[in-house]
Protein backbone atom coordinates (compact mmCIF):
# COMPACT_ATOMS: atom_id res chain seq x y z
CA UNK A 1 0.00 0.00 0.00
CA UNK A 2 1.47 3.34 -1.03
CA UNK A 3 0.29 6.65 0.38
CA UNK A 4 1.72 8.89 -2.33
CA UNK A 5 1.63 12.68 -2.27
CA UNK A 6 -0.28 14.39 0.53
CA UNK A 7 -1.51 13.07 3.85
CA UNK A 8 -2.98 9.61 3.32
CA UNK A 9 -4.43 6.88 5.53
CA UNK A 10 -3.47 3.34 4.51
CA UNK A 11 -5.60 0.44 5.77
CA UNK A 12 -4.45 -3.12 5.15
CA UNK A 13 -6.45 -6.27 4.64
CA UNK A 14 -6.49 -9.69 6.26
CA UNK A 15 -3.22 -10.88 4.70
CA UNK A 16 0.37 -9.65 4.81
CA UNK A 17 0.62 -6.03 3.67
CA UNK A 18 3.61 -3.82 2.91
CA UNK A 19 3.01 -0.17 3.76
CA UNK A 20 5.20 2.17 1.70
CA UNK A 21 6.23 5.46 3.29
CA UNK A 22 7.97 7.48 0.62
CA UNK A 23 7.64 11.16 1.54
CA UNK A 24 9.15 12.71 4.67
CA UNK A 25 7.28 15.68 6.16
CA UNK A 26 7.87 18.32 8.83
CA UNK A 27 4.94 17.70 11.21
CA UNK A 28 2.95 14.77 12.55
CA UNK A 29 -0.29 16.18 11.10
CA UNK A 30 1.20 15.99 7.58
CA UNK A 31 2.37 12.38 7.94
CA UNK A 32 0.86 9.40 6.14
CA UNK A 33 -1.02 7.20 8.61
CA UNK A 34 -1.07 3.42 8.82
CA UNK A 35 -4.12 1.74 10.34
CA UNK A 36 -4.47 -1.96 10.95
CA UNK A 37 -0.77 -2.84 11.10
CA UNK A 38 -0.58 -6.49 12.19
CA UNK A 39 2.79 -8.16 12.68
CA UNK A 40 1.12 -11.60 13.12
CA UNK A 41 -0.32 -11.35 9.60
CA UNK A 42 3.13 -10.53 8.22
CA UNK A 43 2.65 -6.79 7.75
CA UNK A 44 5.81 -4.76 7.11
CA UNK A 45 6.74 -1.10 6.59
CA UNK A 46 8.99 0.05 3.75
CA UNK A 47 10.64 3.49 3.91
CA UNK A 48 12.07 3.64 0.41
CA UNK A 49 14.95 2.36 -1.66
CA UNK A 50 18.34 3.03 -0.11
CA UNK A 51 16.90 4.11 3.24
CA UNK A 52 19.12 3.09 6.15
CA UNK A 53 17.06 1.32 8.83
CA UNK A 54 19.69 2.35 11.38
CA UNK A 55 18.36 5.89 10.97
CA UNK A 56 14.81 4.92 12.04
CA UNK A 57 13.59 6.27 15.37
CA UNK A 58 10.28 5.11 16.83
CA UNK A 59 8.46 7.45 19.19
CA UNK A 60 5.22 6.66 21.05
CA UNK A 61 2.90 9.68 20.74
CA UNK A 62 -0.59 10.99 21.42
CA UNK A 63 -1.78 11.35 17.81
CA UNK A 64 -5.08 13.12 18.48
CA UNK A 65 -4.33 15.30 21.50
CA UNK A 66 -6.62 13.47 23.94
CA UNK A 67 -3.83 12.74 26.43
CA UNK A 68 -3.55 9.03 25.56
CA UNK A 69 -0.45 7.65 23.83
CA UNK A 70 -1.95 5.74 20.89
CA UNK A 71 0.46 5.75 17.94
CA UNK A 72 4.07 5.38 16.85
CA UNK A 73 5.75 8.22 15.01
CA UNK A 74 8.38 6.99 12.55
CA UNK A 75 11.28 9.44 12.25
CA UNK A 76 14.55 9.54 10.39
CA UNK A 77 17.56 10.54 12.47
CA UNK A 78 19.29 11.93 9.38
CA UNK A 79 21.43 14.93 10.22
CA UNK A 80 20.41 16.88 7.12
CA UNK A 81 17.95 19.79 7.21
CA UNK A 82 15.35 17.79 5.28
CA UNK A 83 12.01 16.73 6.81
CA UNK A 84 12.37 13.88 9.29
CA UNK A 85 8.88 12.45 9.87
CA UNK A 86 8.18 9.42 7.69
CA UNK A 87 4.80 8.24 8.99
CA UNK A 88 2.48 7.45 11.86
CA UNK A 89 1.23 3.99 12.84
CA UNK A 90 -2.04 4.18 14.77
CA UNK A 91 -2.94 1.74 17.57
CA UNK A 92 0.68 0.59 17.90
CA UNK A 93 1.37 1.19 21.56
CA UNK A 94 1.09 -0.63 24.84
CA UNK A 95 0.85 1.82 27.69
CA UNK A 96 3.27 4.59 26.80
CA UNK A 97 5.60 2.39 24.68
CA UNK A 98 5.58 1.63 20.97
CA UNK A 99 5.01 -2.01 20.03
CA UNK A 100 6.89 -1.55 16.74
CA UNK A 101 10.48 -2.72 16.34
CA UNK A 102 13.01 -2.44 13.53
CA UNK A 103 12.08 -6.02 12.53
CA UNK A 104 8.75 -4.59 11.32
CA UNK A 105 10.60 -2.75 8.53
CA UNK A 106 11.98 -4.00 5.20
Amino acid sequence: LRGGTGTDTMIGGGNADVYVLSDAVDTMTQADRIMGFNRRQGDRIYCGKGFDLNQIRLEAVDSDGNGIVDATLIRSSSSSNSPHILGLVLNSTLGSQSTLTLSDFV
